[in-house]
């Protein structure tokens, strides 16, 4: 009798250990789905902060462009103006980082702090007039100085219809694709169009490369014309936030205000 209350002892005791192996199992598990989930959120909130932030810029974008009858040429020091340290914009320059004091902005958390490019394009021809980042008299016949519209937002709009016309180009800043419905993000084979100006927001280094900026984004903001379309997924390899306005959704804008 008592070998076999030892045998049914020694049953219940491994049952036991078994039980509780497969109960830690499933705890560690849930741990890592929960550990997980929380780290998705903070992903999530972190990119919906990113896109609000967005938002802001366009509008911020959009409100200089009515008032200076131009888009801001990018910071090319990092130092929140636009152009070089001495205010200069070279004809050359359509990337850099966004001029964030020269539209009344303070400069935000490093994560958060965007590249922008904006179409220029002069193409060796006064007659072009595209280069969104001047001010220029665009009228025909020409307002002179003192006119109500010399150089006003409606020469703007004028050299947004210009830059409309002009065929894609490689050396302007453009859009390619999302890896969806806008085709393949590719910079070679997959060229969308030229936006007037765009915004890329960098958000943590999930591909751990050490850039700030993923995938054709890479040379951001030194260098690079090639930018993703707005609305790619996210992916573990590619965070970045972009936000752009077409020539013609930028002229309906200023239009719809323009007195």
């Amino acid at each position: 009798m008592n070998i076999e209350i030892a045998s049914v002892r020694n049953r219940q005791q491994g049952m036991s250990l078994v039980e509780l192996a497969v109960a830690l199992a499933a705890l560690g598990l849930m741990t890592w789905a929960v550990a997980s989930s929380y780290g998705n959120a903070d992903q999530q909130r972190e990119r919906a902060m990113a896109q609000a932030h967005g938002q802001v810029l366009r509008e911020t974008l959009r409100a200089f462009a009515l008032n200076n009858a131009r888009l801001p040429c990018p910071d090319l020091t990092g130092n929140g103006w636009e152009g070089q340290a001495n205010g200069t914009c070279p004809v050359d320059s359509e990337v850099g980082w966004l001029p964030y004091r020269t539209l009344g902005m303070d400069l935000p958390d490093d994560k958060l702090r965007a590249a922008y490019g904006v179409y220029r394009n002069t193409s060796g021809s006064p007659s072009i007039q595209a280069d969104l980042a001047v001010r220029d008299e665009r009228s025909k016949p020409a307002d002179s100085a003192g006119e109500s519209h010399y150089m006003d937002v409606h020469d703007l709009i004028l050299g947004l219809a210009a830059a409309a016309a002009q065929p894609i180009a490689k050396t302007h800043v453009y859009l390619t694709g999302d890896a969806g419905p806008q085709g393949a993000i590719d910079c070679t084979d997959n060229q969308l169009f030229h936006p007037a100006y765009v915004i890329v927001i960098p958000l943590r280094d999930s591909d751990a490369d050490g850039k700030r900026f993923d995938g054709v984004h890479a040379g951001l903001p030194g260098s690079g014309h090639c930018i993703q379309a707005p609305g790619t997924p996210q992916t573990a390899q590619n965070d970045d936030v972009v936000i752009a306005d077409s020539f013609n959704a930028l002229a309906g804008w200023l239009a719809a205000r323009a007195s």
